[in-house]
């Protein structure tokens, strides 16, 4: 008999101790459920808002740039590139370039003969590149433009003053610039140039100049002009 009552008080302290763990694990998955519940509600409105200001970041970003360079994304609709071209090699540039040769408009992926330009003997300071602003776009940033060969510099026909730039200037106006190579500078950077870009093999990559269109700082649009060099005959052709 007594031996009856102590298997079953043990068989009770069995049963309460697993009540009790039962408890325990279910107010623990209890308490992770609503952790999770709470952390779930908390991300979600927090994702949509992150969401929300990307958008409209982009948004704005996207009217600026067409504000700016066009629905098209055409460099012409921020400026014009004119070079002088010559019809044959050999047809020098002097300072009546501007009557005397032809003014084209640099288009990408197209070669130019330019007028053939020596600096010991030429009476200009270097190949002329005129950039044209297109006014109706009231561009209020500038146009960055850098050589990493030669130099860049301006030029006052009336009074003959030559103002140096260096390797970069920037420009907010219609202006004509002039390059002036450098040849020694050009042959040790050759090997970084695509040589692959003109007509004829013998014509020799010398030059890239970089023309950017810049607004709050930020690049807008981007383009390359690489100069061509065979016999002091130049070339030119836009990327």
């Amino acid at each position: 008999m007594k031996n009856s009552i102590k298997f079953l008080k043990a068989l009770g302290e069995i049963d309460d101790k697993y009540l009790y763990e039962k408890n325990v694990q279910r107010n623990n998955e209890m308490k992770i459920n609503i952790s999770n519940f709470k952390l779930k509600y908390i991300l979600a409105p927090a994702f949509i808002l992150v969401t929300i200001i990307a958008v409209i970041m982009c948004n704005n970003t996207k009217s600026i740039n067409q504000q700016i360079i066009g629905n098209n994304n055409s460099i012409s609709d921020i400026f014009t590139l004119k070079v002088y071209s010559a019809e044959k090699e050999n047809t020098y540039l002097t300072e009546n370039y501007n009557i005397e040769t032809e003014e084209k408009i640099l288009e990408p992926k197209v070669e130019l003969l330019l007028a053939s330009f020596n600096p010991t003997m030429s009476s200009v300071p270097g190949l002329p590149f005129k950039i044209e602003l297109n006014n109706a776009n009231n561009l209020e940033d500038e146009i960055l433009i850098t050589t990493d060969s030669g130099k860049i510099c301006t030029w006052n026909k009336e009074t003959g003053e030559v103002k140096a730039k260096g390797k970069s200037t920037s420009i907010t106006n219609t202006c004509t610039l002039y390059w002036t190579p450098d040849f020694e500078e050009s042959g040790n950077n050759s090997i970084k140039y695509e040589q692959n870009i003109w007509k004829e093999s013998d014509i020799k990559t010398i030059a890239k100049i970089e023309i950017s269109v810049q607004k709050n700082d930020a690049v807008l649009y981007e383009n390359v002009v690489y100069i061509g060099e065979k016999n002091y005959n130049y070339y030119a052709i836009l990327y």
